[in-house]
């Protein structure tokens, strides 16, 4: 009887283990959608789900907020839950005017690890947040990025290929039907709503950008690191990137630099530095878009990669002169008085100026 006691009780430790391991394991989230703007697609049926919650992704309408850019969120289920271990989504693409479908189960290790490490808290760098959204991007040829998201922070976590696939209109609910009409998918595409008139307007001049693109060369890492150089007196307090896989980082620096990685090229740097009295705030975009700029401060949460960026001279520096086995920095050098920014890459002691890119430099006046 002793020996049944005996294992009763460590039955039962092991169960109140599991069970408190298990409740340490839940997050607040809410998953979200994503598309490049040039290829807009929408979701037929679909959902991502673990452990007691799923969240559906029909009727959500066209997402195009720019690959890696969240298409909105919807907060349902209870505050905290289990990850997500499997995403099934049908959807359609309109540009392609095909239909794509897969089923895919998540790396939840991995997912788990992210969530528990998060990232610093950008006024407390001490203290570390977790993340807040999971991003599915829907790119052309069925491709399928994960990104966990929070706070202007990103990373990415997997990738899929779905399948192109045919739907019988027959089989398709009534409500959902307009979806597959040839009237619905082109009103879609010249919709400004959907697809920016500016944006419209370069498709129409140069074509739609190729496909491959976030297949073979935006997905691509190389080990670089930012640095902005400052006048005396002046100190970086956060530099935010975004790059064309998807990723970004909003993170407190230390010495006017973030530590050197494996990133993606990025087309967007921000940042925020102080002299001690005032605050300023500074924007680059590596683009020939003089507009780009003006449109992000008209709306702050629409920052798509840049139509030309592809064309840009940093893309063709990272992928055909400099060695990619040797890391590499991006110099921005700032002078806050005259209102200048010029931005440098270097690998050794090669310097390669970097022409193809915009800024603006605001001084927000007294921190306190």
């Amino acid at each position: 009887m002793k020996l049944n006691y005996k294992l009763l009780f460590l039955i039962t430790l092991t169960l109140i283990s599991c069970k408190a391991k298990n409740m340490d394991e839940k997050f607040d989230w809410t998953g979200t959608l994503s598309a490049p703007e040039e290829y807009p697609i929408e979701v037929v049926e679909g959902e991502l789900s673990g452990e007691g919650f799923g969240q559906n992704f029909e009727h959500w309408g066209i997402i195009a907020p720019g690959w890696g850019n969240e298409g909105g969120t919807v907060s349902v289920g209870p505050d905290t839950k289990n990850l997500p271990d499997f995403l099934g989504l049908t959807w359609i693409s309109f540009v392609e005017k095909k239909v794509y479908s897969g089923q895919f189960q998540l790396p939840k290790e991995k997912l788990l690890a992210l969530f528990k490490k998060g990232y610093a808290d950008i006024v407390d760098p001490k203290k570390r947040n977790t993340y807040k959204s999971i991003v599915v991007g829907l790119a052309p040829k069925g491709q399928v990025s994960l990104w966990v998201a929070g706070d202007g922070n990103q990373a990415e976590v997997a990738h899929f290929v779905a399948k192109d696939t045919h739907i019988d209109t027959a089989k398709v609910a009534e409500e959902d039907k307009y979806m597959f009409t040839k009237k619905y998918v082109e009103e879609s595409l010249q919709n400004p709503n959907v697809i920016a008139p500016e944006t419209q307007e370069k498709i129409r001049a140069t074509g739609y950008p190729e496909a491959s693109l976030y297949t073979n060369i935006y997905p691509q890492k190389y080990n670089w690191q930012p640095k902005v150089i400052l006048p005396a007196g002046y100190t970086l307090k956060f530099l935010q990137l975004m790059m064309c896989n998807g990723e970004k980082e909003y993170t407190p620096t230390e010495n006017n630099a973030l530590a050197p990685a494996n990133r993606a090229i990025p087309y967007l740097l921000s940042g925020k530095f102080t002299d001690g009295t005032n605050e300023y705030w500074f924007d680059t975009v590596i683009t020939n878009d003089r507009e780009y700029l003006s449109r992000m401060q008209k709306n702050g949460t629409r920052t798509p990669i840049p139509l030309d960026f592809d064309r840009n001279e940093i893309n063709q520096l990272y992928q055909k002169q400099l060695d990619k086995n040797v890391a590499s920095h991006l110099i921005l050098q700032i002078n806050p008085k005259n209102k200048t920014i010029s931005m440098n890459l270097e690998q050794q002691a090669k310097v390669f100026p970097i022409q193809q890119f915009q800024f603006q430099l605001q001084d927000y006046g007294n921190e306190h």
